[in-house]
């Protein structure tokens, strides 16, 4: 494991190839099951939906809001071809914004990342790769890779999220090649409207040439998504908005003195 200080920073020149951020601004960007325009709900019942006024922005605009039922749910992006991570040094990120609910016990509230089709799942035994959010009781957080449904390590921290605060949780994969793929996550904090950053960096998590199942680097057709489980007491988010999945152009420059800074298109607000 290593710290948020020793996340390698990715210079990037050039325009991205491939990407998508859906803001949940629009009827049905997140929608249910049958009527999603942008994912794949695996079941019909999720723990998010729809609503006015509780995502992103000064004035909040419209997210995806705690609802009082659901389930343990994996939504992934469905629409376009799909990025393909089979040549080596491709790379893909995946982000999404969450806003901090009071959590006071430990459990696995969500992941982020990427699956081999857009019918399959951040779980089980399907192809895919995530970080994982989960609460240490009432005293921090921890990110944790998952890999196929394979832990590969995590990272705790001691220090606790602000309750009510937006922050943003990023993921990227690089094929290595040889079968290997390299994971970088950050999390970010961009306070109470979530419009600007305030702390880049709270924790992060770094492997560099981790095993891959064949199934992830051999894939040239992977979708992004999330997976909604919201464990504990308090459930841990009350809201997500902004979710981004894109490839990342090919560096020109690596720098290891900085935080992880991940090239993807997203939409201000």
């Amino acid at each position: 494991v290593f710290s948020s200080a020793c996340i390698a920073a990715v210079a990037v020149t050039g325009s991205l190839s491939f990407g998508a951020v859906v803001d949940f601004n629009t009827v049905n960007d997140f929608g249910t099951q049958a009527s999603s325009t942008n994912f794949n709900h695996t079941t019909a019942l999720p723990w998010f939906a729809e609503a006015n006024s509780v995502g992103v922005g000064a004035i909040p605009t419209r997210g995806l809001q705690l609802q009082a039922t659901g389930s343990d749910t994996s939504f992934i992006y469905k629409n376009g071809t799909g990025f393909d991570l089979t040549p080596t040094n491709a790379a893909f990120t995946t982000s999404i914004f969450f806003k901090k609910a009071d959590s006071t016990a430990g459990g696995r509230i969500f992941d982020v990342g990427a699956a081999v089709s857009p019918t399959a799942t951040l779980s089980a035994t399907d192809g895919h790769a995530s970080v994982r959010l989960r609460t240490s009781g009432t005293l921090g957080i921890t990110l944790q890779y998952r890999n196929n449904n394979a832990d590969l390590g995590g990272q705790s921290t001691s220090q606790n999220l602000t309750t009510g605060n937006w922050y943003k949780l990023n993921f990227t994969v690089t094929n290595a090649g040889s079968g290997n793929v390299t994971l970088l996550s950050s999390l970010d904090d961009y306070g109470t409207d979530g419009t600007a950053l305030v702390t880049a960096g709270i924790t992060g998590l770094a492997s560099s040439a981790a095993s891959a199942n064949a199934l992830i680097t051999a894939d040239n057709s992977i979708y992004g998504g999330f997976r909604v489980r919201n464990e504990g007491t308090g459930g841990g988010v009350t809201a997500f908005d902004n979710f981004a999945f894109s490839d990342v152009p090919e560096p020109t420059a690596i720098a290891l003195a900085g935080l992880l800074a991940p090239a993807f298109m997203r939409r201000r607000r």
